[in-house]
């Protein structure tokens, strides 16, 4: 119909242009071009096209709509069933031209259904003597593994197993009363330990057995009074503490006076001024009387002036011909021990601030200054020492803090421990050859000594010698000297370069530790062994060589050498660099061993073997979590001490069963363990072991371990429970010290066995105190 409508509409178009054209020439006919379209038809739009005549006649015609092309079904919106509800989805057709949609349907999806699978049994709890046991059955789905069904099955208690009957609550008898004591029996099973049975036993009281009578209370008869005496009868029995059975007093009769020999009384020394005078008395010579006989009155007559040093020593009055000597007047002298010389003991009645010591005293030689000769002088400023001296005593110059020049003359062979301690304002001094040992804390705190210069002669520095001498700032060892002490230059930040001559074997412990601006370090090639944090803190030190001939750097020589960036490593050992705790080289310094160069890598462990046992000394790297490695070289290893001290940062650590042995302080300080398990390798915790692991809160210890150290967990304040092997036969002073939070022990053996074990009295409270768990498991 629509088209037959527009074929209408065409023709009277088509007619009356004819009719127009006509009427303007009859004779013109028109003459139509090709068809043109004009606009496009769409699916639901119609189009329209035209042609035109030469005469610009316009002819056009409608383009009927093309109409939808529909499209596949597709499907969209769909929702999955599941197993609480249907699911959907939409299918959707679209025309292919326009992609407008032409239909919709929705359609249901049904929704799933479990498919029950076997029933399986779930926390399982076994039953004990003093508690029922559970477990529940459940049912699950196969296909999507939902719980379908959940049955709870209850499982009665067991009965107790008796143990053998112990002995507790004995109490002696005394002689007064009976003694008793309970038989007791627990249970056996494991973690059980309930009180099963109890009986009390009677002890008779004991008898006392008298012994022989014995004098006592004993008072002499004199010539005044009647003695006595007292004859007691104990019982002979120690148990009893020897109780007092029967006691008789026997009398003394009075003595007669007997007179002694005449003694002096009231002496009063006669002066150069005045006469003396004493009293001769006869008293009773009999035992316990002291009655005077007789008393005479004798005068002494005065007597001459001593004068000593131009001064009387009895009455001060002053030598009118004595002339003063160039040495210093007044000081103590004591004559040494072979006869033939004398010491310098103290400043006695001089005055002087410079001291001048003689050569001689009493025609006999000044040979040593005594032990606390000059201690705490504080006024003192200068001395001068003869060349007769050949020993500084210890304490010699103790804190003589005015004190700002000395000489020592080639005489002197050794300077005491302490010599010279604490003395302040002395800014330099200069050892001689002669000297050969200078002693313990020396020159400890002489904050402004600055410069000294050692003696050819010296063999050792001692412990502490220039220990916080901060203005230090050179100082020249000699080729006698073998070895440094422990602590010997300690925190002089002052001194920049030290050479150690080849004589030196060792230099000790914490030597020259916290110089922090000693940029320049030669070894000597005798060098055997560098101590413990021997340079650590050296923070200006930027490279060091290590002759052929050390054998062993101990822990933490170098830590904390932040510039350090070389080591030229001409000995056989395995330097390490890293920033460990305890590595041998802090930082990440570049080592050169056996001529070839490398840069030593993070997460190192390091070893050591000596005398043919391993140790594990510390780990290079910031890791939190550790498993130490199972063995080194394929054999067991020990933990050796302080390995891991105070490494705040380790959280957790995991022992192999390798290991034999953890050292002194090992974990130390290590704050932020929380728990460990020794494994039944580890047959001893040595002493400081944990001390101050505060974050550790359960320990298991291994089933070899037979004793646990001095101090092992001291202020493990966080700790609440340990697991002790019945393998433990003894825990030693202060190794639960301040273990405050400390409440059950589980121990593996029986209360009868705990009872063997010897624990220390001393700081063990927190472990005695807590609750302990017998037979565990």
């Amino acid at each position: 119909m629509k088209k037959i409508l527009i074929l209408s509409i065409l023709t009277l178009v088509a007619l009356g242009l004819l009719a127009s054209c006509g009427g303007q020439n009859s004779e013109h006919t028109h003459e139509f071009g090709a068809w043109e379209i004009t606009k496009s038809p769409t699916c639901l739009a119609e189009g329209e096209k035209a042609r035109y005549c030469s005469c610009g006649e316009k002819q056009t015609e409608v383009i009927v709509a093309l109409g939808h092309t529909p499209g596949e079904a597709v499907v969209e919106d769909k929702v999955d069933a599941t197993y609480d509800a249907d699911g959907r989805y939409k299918s959707v057709v679209y025309c292919t031209t326009c992609n407008e949609k032409i239909s919709e349907k929705t359609h249901t999806l049904p929704m799933l259904k479990h498919t029950p699978a076997e029933a399986v049994e779930e926390n399982r709890i076994e039953a004990t003597c003093y508690s029922e046991g559970s477990y529940d059955t459940v049912v699950y789905c196969k296909d999507c593994g939902a719980e379908l069904e959940r049955t709870k099955h209850t499982i009665p208690m067991i009965e107790h197993t008796p143990a053998a009957a112990v002995e507790e609550n004995r109490i002696n008898p005394t002689y007064e009363k009976d003694g008793s004591y309970q038989l007791v029996v627990y249970c056996s099973a494991s973690g059980c330990g309930t009180e099963l049975e109890r009986t009390t036993h009677t002890l008779d009281m004991l008898v006392h057995h008298p012994g022989s009578a014995v004098i006592e209370n004993n008072v002499a008869a004199t010539c005044t009074k009647a003695g006595s005496y007292d004859e007691v009868v104990y019982c002979l029995d120690a148990d009893c503490g020897h109780k007092e059975l029967s006691r008789k007093t026997v009398t003394i009769p009075v003595l007669d006076h007997t007179p002694a020999e005449a003694v002096v009384e009231n002496l009063v020394n006669a002066t150069c001024t005045a006469n003396g005078s004493y009293d001769e008395v006869v008293y009773c010579s009999n035992e316990n009387c002291k009655v005077q006989i007789s008393r005479t009155t004798k005068v002494i007559d005065v007597i001459d002036h001593n004068f000593a040093d131009g001064v009387c020593t009895v009455c001060g009055e002053i030598d009118p011909d004595y002339v003063k000597p160039d040495y210093s007047v007044g000081l103590e002298y004591t004559l040494n021990e072979d006869g033939k010389s004398y010491s310098v003991t103290g400043l006695g009645t001089c005055t002087d601030t410079d001291i001048v010591i003689p050569a001689t005293y009493k025609d006999l030689p000044v040979t040593s200054i005594g032990v606390y000769a000059f201690s705490d002088c504080t006024g003192l400023t200068s001395i001068e020492i003869p060349g007769s001296v050949t020993s500084i005593s210890n304490y010699a110059f103790n804190r003589c803090i005015s004190l700002t020049s000395i000489v020592i003359p080639d005489s002197v062979t050794s300077i005491g421990n302490y010599a010279f301690y604490s003395c302040t304002a002395l800014t330099s001094i200069v050892i001689p050859d002669s000297v050969e040992t200078i002693g313990e804390d020396a020159f400890e705190y002489c904050f402004n000594l600055s410069e000294i210069t050692l003696g050819e002669s010296l063999r050792a520095i001692g412990y502490r010698a220039f220990y916080c001498c901060a203005s230090l700032t050179s100082i020249v060892i000699g080729d006698s000297v073998t070895s440094i002490g422990n602590y010997a230059f300690y925190n002089c930040t002052s001194l920049t370069s030290i050479v150690i001559p080849d004589s030196v074997e060792t230099i000790g412990e914490y030597a020259f530790e916290y110089c922090s601006n000693l940029s320049e370090i030669t070894l000597g090639e005798s060098l055997r062994a560098i101590g413990d944090w021997a340079f650590s803190g050296c923070t200006d030190l930027t490279s060091i060589v290590i002759p052929d001939s050390v054998t062993s750097i101990c822990s933490s020589a170098f830590l904390y050498c932040y510039k350090l960036v070389e080591v030229i490593n001409k000995s056989s050992l395995n330097i390490v660099a890293g920033s460990s705790n305890n590595g041998y080289v802090a930082c990440y310094a570049k080592a050169v061993h056996n001529g070839e160069s490398k840069i030593v890598n993070k997460n190192e462990y390091l070893f050591y073997t000596y005398g043919g046992v391993n140790y594990l000394l510390g780990y290079i790297g910031d890791d939190t979590e550790l498993t130490l490695p199972e063995s080194y070289n394929g054999e067991s290893y020990e933990i050796y001490r302080n390995a891991f001290s105070d490494c705040t940062g380790l959280t957790s650590i995991e022992i192999p069963d390798s290991v034999t042995s953890i050292g002194y302080a090992t974990f130390s300080g290590c704050t932020g363990l929380t728990s460990i398990v020794i494994p039944d390798s580890v047959t001893s915790i040595d002493a400081r072991a944990f001390e101050g692991c505060t974050g550790l809160t359960s320990i298991v210890i291994g089933d070899s371990v037979t004793s646990i150290g001095r101090g092992a967990f001291y202020d493990c304040t966080g700790l609440t429970s340990i697991v002790i092997p019945d393998s433990v036969t003894s825990i030693v002073d202060y190794a639960f010290y301040g273990c405050t939070g400390l409440k059950d022990v589980y121990y593996t053996g029986t209360a009868a066995e705990w009872a063997e074990i010897s624990i220390s009295s001393n700081g063990n409270s927190y472990l005695t105190r807590a609750t302990r768990h017998y037979n565990y498991v």
